[in-house]
């Protein structure tokens, strides 16, 4: 099962790339729990991931995946996420911007069901 759903978590990873939310939307689980980094927080759910996937999206943010390693059902994601920085005292359309990293980050995903 690893290489599968190694498979699956690269396959949404380039699907998000390219800009196709509907095939990301295809591949989350409808049970989907993602913890945040506010370890207090609840889970957010599947409506509330598609949500913030979009807006990351729309607001150009980059994804370069770094490791994805699978032991059993588990998949175990590193990434960068990587934004852009407009010079606020530059009001050309086409300033120069620059990528900078918003975090590093793991991610564990599994097909266990609970």
């Amino acid at each position: 099962m690893t290489g599968d759903n190694v498979d699956l978590v690269l396959r949404g990873y380039r699907a998000f790339l390219a800009g196709d939310l509907e095939t990301v939307w295809e591949l989350l689980d409808p049970k989907i729990e993602w913890h945040g980094l506010a370890a207090e927080a609840a889970p957010a759910q599947r409506d509330e991931v598609e949500r913030v996937l979009a807006e990351r999206l729309a607001e150009g943010y980059r994804v370069e995946l770094e490791e994805c390693v699978g032991r059993g059902d588990d998949v175990l994601v590193g990434f960068r996420a990587v934004g852009v920085e407009k010079d606020p005292l530059d009001d050309r359309p086409l300033q120069t911007r620059r990528y900078f990293t918003i975090g590093r980050y793991w991610a564990g995903c599994s097909s266990r069901s609970s």
